[in-house]
């Protein structure tokens, strides 16, 4: 029979509890108007496993460049902000 030796790990027994924070930047010419080069960004409570994210988002690390659609309620609340690879594509599933 053979030997082994004794081996370490840390368990993470903490769920994700999702978003953490967010944030705007307004690079436009127009404050409170959504425009090209705006930016938000999301902060989660742990880095998204990319395998769990449909083919086109690549790395966990850095930022990814994504096309967003923000869709207006007309009832000033309850607006829609829908995160897309691509420009015209189906939303992502995070």
């Amino acid at each position: 029979m053979g030997t082994s030796s004794a081996v370490s790990f840390t368990v993470d027994a903490t769920a994700p509890f999702g978003l953490t924070s967010w944030s705007t930047t307004n690079h436009g010419s127009m404050e409170g108007l959504a425009q090209q080069s705006d930016t938000i960004t999301l902060n989660f409570s742990e880095a998204i496993d990319t395998s769990s994210i449909p083919s086109g988002w690549t790395n966990g690390t850095q930022s990814q460049n994504v096309w967003v659609k923000i869709a207006d309620s007309g009832t000033g609340t309850n607006d829609t902000l829908t995160v897309c690879a691509q420009q015209d594509t189906a939303q992502k599933q995070l």
